[in-house]
C-alpha cells in the first residue's frame, strides 16, 4: 500500500478493493471522498468461458474471455483494467473479482487468452467431439 501525506496531516493511501475495503464502507467514521464514492465492488466474480473455433482444415483458435452479469457482453482480460492486487478487474465503474481457479493448468489457460492450436496436435478424441458438436449444432 502507498501511503502519502496530505497539507492537513491527514494520511491518504491507495486501498485495493478486498474484505477490508468493504467492510471500511460499513463503519460511520470512515470518511469516503468523492473521488472513489463511484466504485461499485460486486459481490459475484466474473465467470470466464472458453471459446473453440475450428477451422477444419487449419487449426482449433482458443480464446479465454469473461462473461460480466448483466451487461449481455463478453470482454477479454485485455479488455479489462486489472488493478495491482491482481485479484480484481475494472469495468464500467464497478470492480470484479476475478474467478478463482485452483486448476493450475487451468489458471494457465484463462491467462494466455488467445492461442492457435495446429490440429496435428490436437488429439484425435477431441477433434471428434468437435466434429459431433458441429453436427449436432446444425440440426437447429
Amino acid at each position: 500500500m502507498n501511503f502519502r501525506m496530505s497539507e492537513d496531516v491527514n494520511v491518504i493511501s491507495e486501498v485495493y478493493p478486498s474484505v477490508f475495503f468493504k467492510f471500511l464502507r460499513t463503519k460511520e467514521r470512515g470518511v469516503e471522498d468523492s473521488s472513489s464514492r463511484w466504485i461499485k465492488i460486486m459481490d459475484d466474480p466474473l465467470e470466464y468461458i472458453v471459446e473453440i473455433s475450428c477451422d477444419p482444415a487449419k487449426d482449433l483458435k482458443v480464446k479465454a474471455i469473461y462473461e460480466v452479469l448483466g451487461y449481455n457482453k463478453v470482454l477479454t482480460l485485455n479488455e479489462l483494467r486489472k488493478l495491482p492486487d491482481e485479484e480484481y478487474v475494472q469495468f464500467d465503474g464497478s470492480l470484479y473479482s476475478l474467478p478463482e481457479e485452483d486448476d493450475i493448468k487451468v489458471r494457465e489457460g484463462i491467462d494466455i487468452q488467445d492461442k492457435i492450436v495446429r490440429l496435428e496436435e490436437v488429439p484425435e478424441f477431441f477433434q471428434r467431439d468437435i466434429g459431433l458438436l458441429k453436427r449436432f449444432l446444425m440440426q437447429f
